[in-house]
């Protein structure tokens, strides 16, 4: 960080804002925002605080959007989403969130020090996303940032749980980063791009997933400008040429959810998630059925209303008959997925709760196509 970024984005440590949470230190800043650790000065309890940059504050839109989105955000309900206190506006330091302080970092970090995930470590990861984004959805929300830079790891005894954070803060800035866009779908790259559905965040996890897997990305362009037509006139990279360990099967279900058209993707996250199962761990297994029948009983559904209910598509279909054998055991790194499950999955019920996802989710299915308008 520059003296000057610096010196424009700090806090003096010390510094008492909101009249009540004491500055400790100043622990991020990105393109909308500086994220301060604090400290409650009558409880004691640690928060981290984000305020818009300062030159942000001269866009009134972006202002009025920032508040919004947070005060939306602050509705999500689920472990997985990090809990947002407080929103509001201060002086002299305008629009603020209070959320919770999660101390283990983020994915990025992790990613970038520790290189690609392992096949189970990835699926945990973008599991635990799809939990929080299934939360998110069934309430009307968007994130439209999904990345790894937005996976707070938190500690929680045995395990880690991953803590999404910056719901729709992604759609606030008025000049993304290229690093942000080469997350989005092309739908949000044209231009009126504001106009996308939930489908956006299918997309973004479906890319971050092979980002998890390879430290590469399946398109690029040197600037955010190159990007549309690096997506629209070309193809994706394979992943099995970063990741020559992938079944041929797993690539495909990957690559079904960053699908050009939204039609030819995952239509809920659900159904990414059960494309994911014959490669789950045990446990991560137990989280992806129960987010199948929390999306069959909001009656969401798992197709868009133009698919055959009887016939679904082709990732689920081409899915081997049974998990494939693990060549050794997760990698040092994140530890397993945190789904607070009443009994441990063994060996033999593996292909079971496969089944039983599949099941679920084209039930969802039909219940959507025979009963929704």
């Amino acid at each position: 960080m520059s003296g000057a970024l610096d010196e424009q984005i700090a806090i003096p440590e010390g510094t008492v804002v909101l009249e009540k949470y004491q500055v400790e230190k100043l622990i991020g800043a990105g393109e909308l925002c500086r994220v301060f650790k604090a400290v409650h000065t009558s409880v004691g309890s640690h928060v981290a605080i984000k305020f818009l940059l300062p030159h942000q504050l001269m866009s009134e839109s972006t202002v009025r959007r920032f508040v919004k989105e947070a005060k939306v955000a602050s509705r999500i309900a689920s472990e997985h989403s990090a809990r947002i206190f407080d929103t509001g506006s201060s002086h002299p330091y305008g629009p603020y969130i209070v959320m919770e302080f999660i101390e283990g970092g983020d994915v990025a970090t992790r990613l970038e020090q520790n290189g690609p995930l392992s096949i189970h470590e990835a699926i945990d990861v973008t599991v635990q996303v799809a939990l929080a984004l299934a939360e998110a959805h069934a309430s009307g929300v968007e994130h439209y940032g999904i990345k790894p830079n937005n996976f707070l790891i938190a500690r929680a005894g045995e395990h880690d749980i991953i803590k999404v954070v910056d719901f729709g803060l992604a759609k606030v800035p008025e000049h993304p980063s290229l690093a942000s866009g080469l997350y989005w779908p092309p739908e949000r790259l044209r231009p009126g791009g504001d106009a996308v559905d939930h489908r956006a965040d299918i997309y973004s996890l479906s890319v971050t997933l092979y980002t998890l897997l390879t430290g590469q990305h399946p398109f690029n362009a040197e600037t955010l400008e190159d990007l549309p037509g690096a997506i629209n006139d070309g193809a994706a990279t394979p992943i099995r040429k970063h990741r020559a360990d992938l079944s041929a099967d797993l690539a495909l279900a990957i690559e079904v959810g960053f699908a050009k058209r939204p039609d030819d993707r995952y239509q809920t996250v659900g159904e990414l998630a059960a494309s994911l199962a014959p490669w789950a761990s045990a446990r991560t297994l137990i989280a992806i059925e129960s987010l199948a029948r929390r999306e069959m009983r909001r009656s969401i559904g798992s197709l868009p209303r133009n698919r055959d209910p009887n016939s679904p598509p082709q990732s689920l279909r081409s899915l081997s008959a049974r998990p494939p054998a693990m060549a050794s055991p997760p990698a040092e790194g994140l530890r397993p997925v945190t789904v607070s499950p009443d009994g441990e999955a063994g060996g033999g019920s593996v292909m079971m709760i496969v089944a039983v996802v599949l099941v679920v989710l084209l039930a969802g299915g039909v219940v959507w196509a025979l009963f929704l308008p």
